[in-house]
């Protein structure tokens, strides 16, 4: 095979012999050139394939996860996909984890038995436009860029992770702890710590006590926008430390544009779309977004808007696709004192109300609002 740059060049030796026969020769050499010609070819194709992305094929045996959990929750992740970056001594590459339907992790992470790598990642694996990470000495820097302002995921950064050498081995991860020995074959399992890059905002909805006596609500959709759409973090890891309020930097993406999440709400009822909202706000109906925390530092940066349905108490459609926006005054709602920090969660109680409650008019019926209390 030629290197890359220089072309292929054929010899072709003079053969003799009678006529007959050295065409039969030239006609054997020339389908042979061109087989060998289509084998390097197809060869440097390959090569030049497998080298577009060489980060994500990667020689070795697969590291598989037994277990994915956040700081300060016992409960397991699933349901998610989480970008990851192997470092081991100046090679940095990636890989993917990613939970399937069948209820299991899949893996496209690769390590080299005899190998020590430091592991960093963060979740979801779509959430950045970009991302890398850098390393200097003992301090390891990741980059994203891009990242969604405004999400209806979790997003979350590793801090720590463990090897075990089967699926159900016991979890003992330490924050901080970014280092993977890898073993041989069939050997390579991680339990993973994640913890929180953004803040949660947590909205329960509930329906005015008098007025679910004469309709019925079903929440449709709430969708949390905000005035900017993306936003970059530059978040730096050392041995034995996690996240701190010193090690990430959030930048917002100029110019802004706007950005939003939605989420839409399962089906309570047959036959209506929606889920049917109590008198009680606790329990009843809770959408949870999560954001970058430096949206709220202006007011007036976040809307929440919610599509609903209206029925009569005999089950009847009266209004379909009702809307409300609701302005988020986080020093209004919480109190001037109030700092939004990564990994807290904010809670609203959303009420929907006629527009009129002491008239009870059927217009005012039939368009109600949602109210913050």
């Amino acid at each position: 095979m030629s290197r890359a740059g220089h072309p292929i060049q054929a010899v072709v030796r003079c053969i003799t012999g009678n006529v007959n026969e050295t065409m039969n020769r030239k006609r054997y050499l020339t389908y042979g050139m061109w087989v060998g010609l289509m084998t390097v070819i197809t060869l440097l194709l390959q090569g030049c394939s497998q080298d577009a992305t060489p980060s994500e094929q990667q020689q070795g045996t697969s590291m598989q996860l037994s277990g994915v959990t956040r700081t300060g929750s016992t409960e397991t992740v699933t349901d998610a996909h989480i970008r990851v970056f192997l470092v081991n001594g100046e090679t940095v590459t990636k890989g993917l984890f990613s939970y399937n339907n069948q209820g299991a992790w899949n893996s496209t992470v690769k390590v080299v038995a005899g190998n020590t790598y430091h592991v960093y990642g963060y979740m979801p694996s779509d959430i950045a436009t970009t991302s890398e990470v850098t390393v200097s000495g003992t301090v390891a820097t990741m980059t994203l860029n891009g990242l969604k302002a405004v999400s209806d995921q979790d997003v979350c950064v590793l801090v720590g992770i463990q090897r075990v050498e089967s699926s159900n081995a016991p979890k003992n991860i330490v924050e901080g702890n970014y280092t993977y020995a890898a073993g041989e074959e069939g050997t390579n399992y991680a339990y993973v710590l994640m913890d929180h890059l953004y803040a949660s905002l947590k909205a329960s909805f509930s329906v005015n006590a008098d007025y679910a006596a004469l309709r019925q609500i079903y929440l449709k959709q709430v969708t949390l926008t905000s005035d900017d759409a993306t936003v970059d973090a530059v978040i730096t890891f050392t041995d034995g430390s996690g996240l701190t309020n010193t090690n990430v930097t959030m930048t917002k993406v100029t110019p802004a544009t706007e950005g939003s999440a939605t989420t839409t709400l399962p089906n309570s009822d047959s036959g209506k779309t929606g889920t049917r909202l109590l008198t009680s706000a606790i329990g009843s109906c809770d959408v949870s977004f999560y954001f970058a925390p430096l949206l709220f530092g202006i007011d007036d940066q976040v809307k929440v808007k919610s599509t609903y349905d209206v029925y009569d108490m005999k089950g009847n459609l009266v209004r379909s696709d009702c809307t409300a926006e609701n302005k988020l005054v986080f020093s209004k709602i919480f109190g001037s004192n109030v700092t939004i920090t990564r990994g807290n969660q904010y809670q609203l109680q959303m009420k929907v109300n006629p527009t009129y409650l002491y008239m009870l008019s059927e217009p005012d019926l039939d368009n109600p609002t949602v109210v913050v209390n």
